[in-house]
């Protein structure tokens, strides 16, 4: 849940798809890396015979532990994700210090002129003439994430230092950007629960609840259902098992044939970060979605005719699709549909979505034996899965490639988005905020 979410929080929408996708390439590299290790251990356990310990410890010990150690590393040098702290509802000094903080250290535009520039105010013994003059220049910035920081600050009432803007705001402090009791601080219990909440909010369509919001866990939701239900992961799971089903008996050349499998996902991958920004949301997934369809009739007929090379083929075409657009796509799409929440309810929205995701995997790969065993021709119903996918991609998908987050909100609120990919309506632009200065 967490990797998509932040890589869309810190992005701008000129690069968010090919950031997202990174996520992706990751999840590519290490499943192929992990087929690798299987391959590799299988050919030094048969050269052993049953002379040594049971091949399974090392593939779900020793490989996955060995794993974790640069995820351990990342958290120690991550910053947190600005926007993330922004949408929270006790904005204060420390809240809005913290993100600028992080926005330098991620190098957005315009983040370390304004810590210099608070610095350089904060030595100078905090004269307010000395700081509205270094303010003035803050106003005309070209960075969504930056320019949400200046009008949360103004919100505030300039806590870090008085600040000028175009408009000359109102800096009357707001209620809700109060300094955080120890009570308000959030813990795991009351994350998790004010997750569950807001979902449960989203769903009913509550009053207080960012328009479109409801439209976006819709379309999250039923992108994380089908993203699962065609069996993009079955299919990896239990290739080996499909080339016994065809007459390959030998347990290294199954492992030897669902690592070419995975190295087609991690080719895949490759290719859908080289279109992920050219090409727009809706025929990167209507068209991979009719492609994938195609793979998985090739998969089908490969297993009914036995056909161990067709259904090599058949498989490897899916995966390659799938990952290229679906793979990819999902998790920008839903990264940019779920900011019709806002600050609060977007990432509850995600955690939803990704819930959903795994929960659809999960009963895919639980049902996907048995719907073998039904029959090869059973596989086509993953393709009659495939073809829905492109009819939601090309039906009630919106376009979104281009937008920055705020400008998803506005258009899935009902906004309508112009050649620039600015809205038409201005109080639209800032739906996402427009919760974040409520009390819960």
């Amino acid at each position: 849940v967490a990797s998509p979410c932040y890589l869309s929080e810190v992005s701008s929408a000129s690069i968010r798809g090919a950031l997202v996708a990174c996520y992706e390439v990751a999840i590519a590299l290490g499943f192929l890396l992990a087929s690798l290790m299987s391959f590799l251990l299988q050919r030094g356990h048969d050269e052993r015979a049953a002379t040594g310990p049971s091949l399974w410890r090392y593939e779900v010990g020793l490989v996955p532990a060995l794993a974790t150690v640069p995820l351990i590393v990342i958290l120690f040098v991550l910053p947190e994700s600005p926007r993330w702290l922004l949408g929270q509802i006790h904005c204060d000094a420390e809240v809005l210090e913290h993100s600028l903080r992080s926005m330098r250290t991620l190098e957005i535009e315009g983040a370390k002129e304004r810590v210099l520039d608070i610095k350089a105010w904060r030595r100078s013994g905090g004269g307010a003439s000395n700081a509205l003059a270094k303010s003035a220049s803050w106003s005309a910035t070209s960075v969504d994430l930056m320019a949400v920081w200046d009008a949360r600050h103004v919100a505030a009432g300039s806590p870090l230092m008085p600040m000028v803007l175009a408009d000359e705001e109102d800096r009357t402090p707001n209620p809700a950007t109060a300094k955080r009791s120890k009570e308000d601080r959030p813990s795991v219990h009351r994350v998790l629960r004010g997750i569950f909440v807001d979902v449960f909010q989203v769903a009913l369509g509550a009053p207080d609840v960012p328009a479109g919001a409801r439209r976006g866990l819709a379309l999250a939701v039923s992108a994380a259902v089908l993203n699962q239900a065609c069996a993009s992961t079955s299919m990896l799971e239990y290739a080996q098992s499909m080339m016994k089903d065809v007459g390959i008996v030998s347990l290294a050349t199954q492992n030897g044939m669902a690592t070419a499998v995975a190295g087609s996902k991690f080719v895949g991958v490759l290719v859908g970060l080289a279109i992920i920004n050219r090409v727009g949301r809706k025929p990167l997934l209507g068209v991979g979605g009719a492609l994938c369809a195609l793979g998985l009739a090739l998969v089908s007929v490969g297993s009914a005719y036995r056909q161990s090379e067709l259904l090599l083929f058949g498989m490897s075409c899916f995966i390659l699709v799938f990952v290229a657009t679906w793979g990819n796509g999902y998790w920008v799409v839903v990264t940019e549909v779920t900011a019709a929440g806002g600050p609060r309810y977007g990432a509850a929205m995600q955690a939803a979505a990704t819930a959903m995701l795994f929960v659809s995997g999960w009963l895919t790969s639980f049902t996907f034996v048995s719907v073998t065993k039904v029959g090869p021709w059973a596989l086509m119903g993953y393709a009659v899965v495939a073809v829905l996918m492109a009819v939601f991609a090309f039906g009630p998908l919106p376009e979104t490639r281009g937008l920055s987050l705020e400008e998803c909100a506005a258009l899935l609120a009902g906004g309508k988005m112009t050649s620039s990919g600015s809205s038409d309506e201005n109080s639209d632009i800032s739906s996402s905020e427009r919760r974040s200065s409520d009390d819960e």
